[in-house]
């Protein structure tokens, strides 16, 4: 009788000690849920992304590139920049990092382009996208000729006044000179415009 009873406060103790294990075990992957912030935390996470990024400035910037430009908005992990033809059908060609307010893009001559700005935020977790900007931006770029020369006229003893007509979207002017009608020109003024 003492044999069977101790065999059984043996067992029910050995029941009770893997049970003890088990609530320990379980606790301790709770910590470690909790620590690495698994699903369980996505009740108490926040996510605020800016409902809408709009363009501040768009604008050919060279030969065949332009430049837009957005206001920062804090707290977005980045922003896609995205573009849209004829049909209306917005894809991400480019995607840039927090704090980034303006991309350089090369383009087309003479085919029109739509562009928007989307922000979003990114963790460990997932990515919440922005909504776009209710209108997109239009542009076409043109391919930059040379501009026509309006005035030529003296200017002091030994200078001259040139004076020719702008050009949209232009960065800078060169000014080339020839001995000839059609001889090689050279370069002999620089006028490069601050972006």
């Amino acid at each position: 009788m003492i044999q069977i009873g101790l065999c059984k406060i043996f067992t029910a103790f050995f029941e009770i000690a893997i049970i003890m294990i088990f609530y320990i075990d379980k606790t301790h992957f709770i910590e470690e849920w909790w620590e690495k912030r698994d699903l369980v935390t996505l009740i108490t996470r926040a996510y605020v992304v800016p409902a809408r990024v709009s363009l501040s400035a768009l604008k050919q910037t060279d030969f065949n590139h332009i430049t837009l430009k957005w206001k920062n908005y804090p707290g977005c992990s980045g922003y896609y920049v995205q573009r849209a033809g004829s049909d209306d059908k917005f894809e991400t060609i480019q995607t840039v990092g927090a704090g980034t307010t303006s991309v350089t893009l090369p383009v087309k001559w003479n085919v029109e382009y739509y562009y928007q700005i989307v922000g979003y935020v990114t963790d460990d977790m997932r990515t919440v996208v922005g909504d776009a900007y209710a209108f997109a931006e239009g542009f076409t770029a043109k391919k930059m000729a040379g501009s026509a020369i309006t005035s030529v006229k003296k200017s002091g003893s030994s200078n001259l006044l040139i004076q020719w007509e702008a050009f949209e979207g232009a960065t800078g002017y060169k000014l080339y000179r020839s001995i000839q009608e059609n001889g090689n020109y050279k370069c002999i003024y620089t006028n490069l415009f601050p972006l």
